[in-house]
C-alpha cells in the first residue's frame, strides 16, 4: 500500500508534468483562427496550476523541515519526487510522529489531492507521464485535423465550470494541508514541554527504586572493607528527539533498565563474574491477571455452551450477553479453550534471597533464565531478566573509565590499551550523558555530584575492531553486602537546587573535555587556579573550564557545542528554578543542552 510520504511525492511530480502539458497544448494553438476567444481563460488556468504549484511545494517543504535535518536530503527530495528517499520507511514513520492527532487527515487530503490531479492528467490526455498527442509541427493537413480536434476537446473537459471546479478543489485542498501543518506545529511545542519532563522523571524514579532494592539485595557474608558488588548502569539517550508517546523511539521502554553487574569471587581481585541484566519494573496488578486468566482456562476446559456463558457471567460483573434474551436447547459440541500464554510476572518469578549468589548461578550456566525480583522501599517489584542478545564477556574482561580515556598520560594504563576517541565517539558520549542527567538527576546513581571518573566502558576482547565499547557507557556503583543494623538506605526525595547546580556544572565540564578530547587536568592553565598550597580546590576546576571555554571551545566545537556547554557551567536557563526538580529547567535543559547535541550528532551521519 503506498504511503502517505509516497501520495505527497506523487502529487508533487504531477504538478510539472501538467504545466508542462498545457504550455505543449498553448503553443500547439496558436495558429488556430479559433484560438483567441479561449486564450485568455486558458493562460489564467495556467497561471492557476503554477501557484497551487508552488502553494504545495512550500506546503510540502513546510511538513518536512521538523524531519529532515540535511540540506542535502531535502534537496533530493524536493527535486526527484520520484525518487526512492520518499519509499525510506523512517520517513513515513517521522511522518506520523510529527503529525500524532492530525495523521488522518492529512491522509484524506493528500489523496484527495492526488486523486485531482489524476483526474487533471487524464483530461490533458497524460498516460504513463506522457502525452499522448504530441504536436509535430509539420503544418500538415492530418497535423491540423488532429490540432483542431485537440482543440475542440480540451475546450470542451476545462469548460469553465470544469475548471472551477478543479480549481477549487485544488485550492481547498492546498489550504487544508497548510491549516493541519500550522497547527501541528504551533501544538508540537507546547506537547513537548507537557511530555517530556514527565518522562524523564518516570525514568528517576524508577532509578531510584532499583537502587534501593540494589543496596538491600546483597545479602551474603562478603568483605565489607572492600566493596565486592558493582552496578553498572547502563547510560541511554532514550528519546531521539521529542515525539508523539506511542511514537517515541527508545533503546528499552521506559520501565526497562540495563544493569551490568560484576562480583569478586572468592576474595580473589583477579577472579571477576561478569552479568548483564534487563530490569523491569513489574505492574501492580500482574498478579490479579495471572489469577483470573488461570480461573477462566480451569473453568472452560471441556465445557459446552453453556458452560462458557456460566463462565462469562461469573467473572465478568455487569457483562450484558445479547444471546441469553433467547435461550435455546441445543447441544454443541464440547469446546476445549486453551490456557492463553502469559508473560512472566511476580507469580512466575522467584523472590531474590541474596543478589550475589544469584549472579553467581547465572554465570554458571542458566544466565538464559530470569534471576528473580527484588522490591524496592515502596514494595514495587523489579525482576531481573538476561539481557537480549547476552552479550560474552572474556574472562579477562576489563573496564577503562572515560577519565583514564581523556588524560594524555595515566600510568595505569597499558599501551596497549590506549584509545584515542574520534570526534563523532566524543559527541555522542556527550549526547548520551547530558540526556542520563535528566533521567538519574537527585539519585543515587548520580548523587551529589558526578564527574568522568564514574562513567566507564567494557574493553573488547582481542582482536576485536575497536578496543573500547564506546557506545556502551556505563555508571557505575558499589554495594556492600546487606545487614539492617549497618546499611544507610538511601535518601530519593527531591535534592535541594544546589546539587543540581553542582550537577549541571560537572555535566558542562564533562562536555569541555568531551569537546577537545582531553581531561581539564592536563590543562596548562590550570596550575594558575591552584590553591596556595599547590594543590586543586574547590574553585579550581570551575576556574579553568571558563579560561577553557571562553578563549577555546567556540572555535573547536562550533556554536552548538559552545553554547550547551555555557549553559551547564553557569546553570544560565533564564529565569527559571535551579532545581532539576522544576519541570521547566528540566525542559530548558533538554532543550538547550540534549537537542542542540544531539543535532550536531547528527550531522555527522547526515554528511558520511
Amino acid at each position: 500500500m503506498i504511503t502517505g510520504v509516497e501520495t505527497a511525492g506523487l502529487v508533487l511530480a504531477a504538478f510539472p508534468l501538467l504545466i508542462s502539458a498545457l504550455e505543449h497544448y498553448r503553443e500547439g494553438f496558436e495558429p488556430l483562427a479559433d484560438w483567441w476567444k479561449f486564450r485568455t481563460e486558458f493562460v489564467a488556468f495556467i497561471h492557476v496550476i503554477d501557484r497551487q504549484s508552488l502553494l504545495f511545494s512550500e506546503n510540502l517543504e513546510e511538513l518536512l523541515s521538523p524531519i529532515i535535518s540535511s540540506e542535502g536530503e531535502m534537496g533530493a527530495l524536493l527535486q526527484n519526487p520520484l525518487g526512492p528517499a520518499w519509499r525510506d520507511p523512517r520517513l513515513e514513520s517521522n511522518l506520523e510522529d510529527r503529525l500524532p492527532k492530525s495523521y488522518e487527515s492529512y491522509r484524506n487530503t493528500i489523496e484527495d489531492m492526488n486523486s485531482c490531479m489524476a483526474k487533471l492528467q487524464e483530461k490533458l490526455g497524460i498516460k504513463d507521464g506522457k502525452l499522448t498527442w504530441v504536436n509535430d509541427e509539420t503544418g500538415s493537413a492530418k497535423n491540423r485535423v488532429r490540432c483542431e480536434f485537440e482543440f475542440r476537446r480540451i475546450k470542451y473537459v476545462l469548460a469553465k465550470k470544469k475548471r472551477e471546479r478543479l480549481v477549487r478543489e485544488l485550492t481547498s485542498n492546498n489550504e487544508e494541508l497548510r491549516k493541519i501543518f500550522t497547527s501541528s506545529e504551533r501544538l508540537a511545542s507546547h506537547r513537548k514541554k507537557r511530555r517530556m519532563p514527565n518522562a524523564f522523571k518516570r525514568i528517576r524514579d524508577q532509578a531510584c527504586g532499583l537502587y534501593s532494592a540494589l543496596q538491600t539485595g546483597w545479602r551474603c557474608q562478603c568483605p565489607q572493607a572492600d566493596p565486592s558488588h558493582h552496578a553498572n548502569l547502563l547510560l541511554e539517550k532514550r528519546f531521539d528527539g521529542i515525539k508523539a508517546r506511542k511514537h517515541i523511539k527508545r533503546p528499552q521502554s521506559e520501565s526497562s533498565i540495563t544493569v551490568l553487574f560484576w562480583v569478586q569471587k572468592n576474595s580473589q581481585k583477579d577472579q571477576l563474574i561478569w552479568h548483564e541484566t534487563e530490569i523491569r519494573l513489574l505492574e501492580a496488578d500482574d498478579c490479579q491477571i495471572v489469577h483470573q486468566m488461570s480461573t477462566l482456562s480451569h473453568n472452560a476446559q471441556n465445557a459446552d455452551f453453556n458452560g462458557i456463558v456460566k463462565t462469562f457471567e461469573t467473572g465478568s460483573a455487569g457483562l450484558t450477553l445479547p444471546f441469553r434474551k433467547r435461550p435455546k436447547h441445543v447441544t454443541f459440541p464440547q469446546i476445549t479453550l486453551q490456557p492463553p500464554k502469559l508473560k512472566e510476572t511476580s507469580h512466575q518469578l522467584i523472590e531474590i534471597a541474596d543478589l550475589c549468589a544469584a549472579v553467581q548461578k547465572a554465570c554458571s550456566g542458566q544466565g538464559h533464565l530470569p534471576l528473580g525480583y527484588l522490591k524496592d522501599l515502596d514494595n514495587r517489584r523489579h525482576a531481573f531478566y538476561p539481557s537480549t542478545p547476552p552479550p560474552v564477556f572474556d574472562k579477562e574482561v576489563e573496564t577503562i573509565s572515560l577519565a583514564s580515556l581523556l588524560l594524555k598520560s595515566d600510568p595505569g594504563l597499558e599501551a596497549a590499551h590506549t584509545y584515542k576517541l574520534s570526534r563523532f565517539e566524543r559527541y555522542t558520549v556527550a549526547v548520551v550523558l547530558a540526556s542520563s542527567l535528566l533521567q538519574l538527576y537527585s539519585s543515587p546513581w548520580v548523587g551529589e555530584t558526578w564527574s568522568k571518573e564514574d562513567i566507564h566502558f567494557m574493553k573488547a576482547p582481542a582482536g576485536a575492531l575497536q578496543s573500547v565499547l564506546i557506545d556502551r557507557p556505563y555508571i557505575s556503583r558499589k554495594f556492600t553486602s546487606y545487614t539492617p543494623e549497618t546499611c544507610h538506605l538511601p535518601d530519593c526525595r527531591p535534592t535541594q537546587y544546589q546539587t543540581s547546580t553542582k550537577n549541571l556544572q560537572a555535566l558542562g565540564i564533562m562536555l569541555l573535555e568531551l569537546c577537545f578530547g582531553e581531561a581539564i587536568e592536563d590543562q596548562p592553565i590550570r596550575e594558575k587556579y591552584l590553591g596556595r598550597d599547590g594543590q586543586p580546590n574547590d574553585m579550581t576546576d570551575f576556574s579553568t573550564a571558563q579560561h577553557w571555554w571562553q578563549n577555546y571551545a567556540l572555535g573547536e566545537g562550533g556554536p552548538e557545542f559552545y553554547e550547551a556547554i555555557r549553559r551547564c557551567l553557569f546553570c544560565a536557563f533564564g529565569p527559571k528554578s535551579t532545581d532539576l526538580e522544576d519541570d521547566e529547567l528540566r525542559s530548558a535543559v533538554y532543550n538547550e543542552v540534549v537537542e542542540p547535541l544531539d543535532g550536531t550528532v547528527r550531522q555527522f551521519s547526515s554528511n558520511g
